[in-house]
């Protein structure tokens, strides 16, 4: 009838009346939402009518929750607790104490977030025996540093002195080729160290 009744009827004749005449659910579901109701329940096996409940209240321009219990294929507790959970998050007040009595729940300690407190960076292995690499000062090799300064500068001379050769004529053709290497390798490591690496 879309009121409210004041006794459960439950007899043959209001079954009969409920398959035979319309079923005022939209006048029922409006005259809930003007009375100050704030949440609709579909308490059934599967529910069907949380749909044109939730399109009644999306046109009475009202914010209710609709919600069902279980759902077809879901009818055990696991189920039951999701929906008790989503009403929840939705602003419906749940006596969690008395829908887990039997389970004794108790309140744990959520864990840290995953970078907090450890470190997860791997640490440089010390090195094993006397250290006999080049001597790095400020990021360069000294001993390279003469070597590609001489071929940067195209001092033939003083290269040929760096690599104790007598024949300075047969650098002079590869120097060129040399600072130009040395130059297009020192450009794309700029550009390899702007990139993100694992």
């Amino acid at each position: 009838t879309g009121g409210w009744l004041e006794s459960a009827v439950t007899d043959g004749a209001y079954w009969y009346t409920n398959l035979r005449q319309t079923v005022q659910l939209e006048s029922a579901v409006r005259e809930l939402i003007a009375s100050g109701h704030g949440a609709f329940l579909e308490m059934s096996p599967h529910p069907v009518l949380t749909v044109p409940v939730a399109e009644t209240v999306e046109a009475a321009g009202s914010e209710v929750v609709v919600t069902g219990t279980l759902r077809r294929g879901q009818g055990g507790l696991a189920r039951f607790y999701t929906s008790l959970g989503e009403a929840w998050t939705r602003g419906v007040t749940v006596d969690w104490g008395q829908a887990f009595a039997e389970q004794q729940p108790r309140r744990v300690e959520l864990p840290t977030y995953a970078f907090q407190r450890q470190r997860y960076w791997l640490d440089a292995p010390e090195p094993a025996g006397p250290f006999t690499g080049p001597v790095v000062f400020g990021g360069v090799d000294l001993a390279d540093d003469g070597f590609w300064e001489s071929v940067e500068d195209g001092d033939v001379e003083s290269l040929a002195q760096t690599l104790g050769l007598d024949d300075q004529e047969s650098l002079g053709a590869i120097v060129p080729a040399l600072s130009s290497w040395r130059r297009g390798r020192r450009e794309r490591s700029t550009l390899d160290s702007w990139r993100y690496r694992i």
